[in-house]
């Protein structure tokens, strides 16, 4: 059986792609214009969580880089540092997002594992070839603190009085229920002859959806798919975040994000789980329809700069 509520608990809550909630960068020296190439991103969590996310390899990655390891040596090291990871952290503190580009989503885990796995694990302390700083940790610790009770996750209902990852709903209000989608996820732009219009895999997905959608509306007493005109360039579809996952597990079934998904819903296959995401008994939660191109988002996310403790800091205060 599948356990739709448990599914709702492990997805973020402003979308099926969490918002980026930081940046913490200064640890690897770039010209400014490649300064995004060497930031550590911080993620909205799952739904009731109220702490950033990270994904290890790619913030081990940079920390490597910043102690003189080779990037080439550093992508290595952080691969086999991860596996080792997994080995320590439980299970259920894994959770791989949904990527609207990359079905083969990384693996991220609570910001306070990561940094408590980094000063415990004697292993990470060989595989680096040295210490990583208790100061640099603690930075990270302390940015996502502070990211944590920024508010910062805005719509038009609420611009003026923006939620926190502490004080954001436990789980989407209604309209978070629905996705902007203006293309199809996971499209395979590479693959030009796949993609032409004949046989367009989301075309032919989204045409198989209409009498599902239409049927679900006539029990659910609301849209779940607001199919747009594709003459029109303004026009683009609204859809029930059910649906674009039922999308991913029949466009991209073996990826790393549909297998995540079968287990945290405890679906037996894909096929049971697509099934369960077009049953009106799943839609118990409240959605609202509407032009879901504004939705909730972070505007600004926070921005952090590392700077080692021998080096001169000037700080600015503002006074309100």
């Amino acid at each position: 059986m599948v356990d739709i509520a448990a599914l709702m608990k492990r997805l973020p809550v402003s979308a099926l792609e969490p918002n980026w909630v930081a940046s913490i960068g200064g640890f690897v020296e770039v010209p400014e214009d490649q300064d995004w190439r060497v930031r550590i991103t911080l993620l909205e969590p799952p739904a009731g969580q109220q702490v950033p996310y990270i994904k290890p390899v790619e913030a081990l990655e940079i920390l490597l880089r910043a102690q003189g390891v080779a990037p080439k040596d550093a992508k290595t090291r952080a691969l086999e540092a991860v596996t080792r990871m997994k080995e320590d952290v439980a299970e259920d503190h894994w959770v791989n997002f949904f990527d609207n580009l990359e079905p083969e989503s990384p693996d991220c885990l609570p910001v306070a594992d990561f940094v408590t796995w980094l000063r415990d694990a004697q292993g990470f302390k060989e595989l680096a070839s040295g210490e990583v700083s208790s100061d640099l940790l603690d930075f990270i610790e302390q940015a996502a603190e502070v990211t944590a009770s920024t508010p910062m996750f805005r719509r038009p209902d609420n611009w003026n009085e923006p939620w926190s990852l502490e004080t954001l709903p436990a789980l989407p209000p209604p309209k978070e229920m629905i996705e902007f989608v203006p293309g199809a996820p996971w499209a395979d732009f590479e693959d030009e002859d796949g993609w032409e219009a004949a046989a367009n895999p989301f075309l032919c997905w989204r045409e198989a959806m209409r009498p599902v959608a239409l049927e679900l509306e006539k029990v659910l007493g609301e849209p779940v798919y607001y199919f747009a005109d594709p003459d029109c360039d303004t026009d683009d579809d609204d859809v029930h975040r059910f649906l674009v996952l039922h999308w991913c597990c029949t466009h991209k079934p073996e990826s790393t994000f549909v297998r995540y998904l079968l287990k945290i819903s405890g679906a037996r296959d894909v096929e049971e789980l697509k099934a369960a995401l077009i049953d009106p008994a799943s839609y118990t939660h409240p959605f609202k329809m509407h032009d879901s191109f504004i939705g909730l988002e972070t505007m600004p996310c926070c921005r952090f700069d590392y700077l080692p403790p021998d080096r001169q800091k000037t700080v600015v205060v503002l006074l309100r």
